[in-house]
C-alpha cells in the first residue's frame, strides 16, 4: 500500500488554511461555530465519507467502520500501525502541526520541506474547503 500523498497534502492544507476546523483531540466534534476534526477526521471529511450520527460517538463512520481504520485506508498507510497509542503515531492527540508534518513526510516518503512546499501551493491555489 502506498501513501495517498494528495490526501496528506489536502489535510495539511485544510489545517493551515482553516485552523479553527482542527482539533487533534477528537475525530469529529460539533461546536457552536462549526465542526472540528483531528488529522484522521479531516481526511475522512475531505474524502466525503459520511459520519454515523446515531451512534452517540464520533468514532464511527456511516458504514459502521471505526474512523481511524477508515482514515488509515484513505491515507494509504495501512491499519497495522499504531494510530494514537504510540507517541509517534499519526493520529496521536498530542501531535502538534509540526509533528503532523514530520510524520506525514515519513509516511509519504518525502523530505519534510518538499511536503511543506506542496501544502503551501495547495493553500495558495485556494482549493481548500472550509
Amino acid at each position: 500500500m502506498s501513501a495517498n500523498v494528495d490526501l496528506f497534502v489536502r489535510v495539511l492544507a485544510q489545517i493551515e488554511k482553516h485552523p479553527g476546523t482542527w482539533d487533534q483531540t477528537e475525530y469529529r466534534r460539533q461546536h457552536r461555530c462549526g465542526t472540528a476534526y483531528c488529522f484522521a477526521g479531516t481526511a475522512i471529511h475531505l474524502s466525503g465519507v459520511a459520519w454515523r450520527l446515531d451512534s452517540g460517538s464520533d468514532l464511527f463512520v456511516d458504514s459502521g467502520d471505526m474512523a481511524p481504520d477508515v482514515a488509515a485506508d484513505l491515507l494509504g498507510i495501512g491499519r497495522n500501525i499504531s494510530y494514537h497509542e504510540d507517541p509517534g503515531g499519526l493520529f496521536n492527540a498530542a501531535n502538534t502541526l509540526c509533528d503532523l508534518y514530520r510524520i506525514s513526510a515519513q509516511h509519504c516518503g518525502l523530505d519534510e520541506q518538499v511536503l511543506r512546499d506542496k501544502v503551501a501551493a495547495e493553500v495558495a491555489d485556494g482549493a481548500v474547503q472550509q
